[in-house]
C-alpha cells in the first residue's frame, strides 16, 4: 500500500473508486485539504489564533456608536411629514435589569417540575411498568 507524506498507510486510488468506499474517499479527501490548508497557513497562525474564542463583536454600522439618529430632517416646517415623524421619540434598547422581580415562586417552580418529570416518565415507560388501577367488584344494584 502507498505511504502519505507523514508516512500513515493510505488505501488505493482504485480500492476508493468502489462503490462501498464512497464515505472513505470523502474522509480521504477532507483530511487532505485539512492538511494542506494547515501547511498552506502554518507560519501566519499562531497557537493563539488557533485556540482564541471570539472576543470581538462586529457591527456592520458605526451609528449605535455615535448615538445617531436613524432617517431625514426637516427645520422651519419645509417637510410637515418628516416633522411629524421626528416627533415619534426613536426606540433606544434600555439595558436589561438583572435582578427582575420573579413572576413564578421557588417552590412553585420545583413542584412544576417535579410533576413534569413524573409525566415525562409516565409516557415513556413501559405498558407493563406502568402502575395500573385495581379494578373493584361492584355489586350490582337491586331495584
Amino acid at each position: 500500500m502507498p505511504k502519505d507524506m507523514r508516512g500513515k498507510m493510505k488505501l488505493s486510488k482504485s480500492v476508493l473508486e468502489m462503490k462501498f468506499m464512497k464515505r472513505s474517499k470523502m474522509k480521504a479527501q477532507a483530511e487532505e485539504e485539512a492538511i494542506e490548508g494547515s501547511t498552506m497557513y502554518s507560519n501566519n497562525i499562531s497557537e493563539g489564533m488557533k485556540n482564541a474564542v471570539e472576543k470581538y463583536i462586529f457591527e456592520e454600522s458605526y451609528i449605535p456608536f455615535e448615538n445617531l439618529i436613524v432617517g431625514r430632517l426637516s427645520f422651519g416646517g419645509m417637510n410637515p411629514e418628516i416633522e411629524k415623524l421626528m416627533t415619534i421619540p426613536q426606540h433606544r434598547p434600555t439595558p436589561v435589569n438583572r435582578e427582575m422581580d420573579k413572576d413564578v415562586s421557588d417552590e412553585e417552580m420545583a413542584k412544576y417540575s417535579a410533576s413534569l418529570a413524573q409525566t415525562v416518565a409516565k409516557k415513556f415507560s413501559n405498558s407493563s411498568k406502568r402502575q395500573r388501577k385495581k379494578m373493584k367488584f361492584l355489586k350490582p344494584k337491586e331495584e
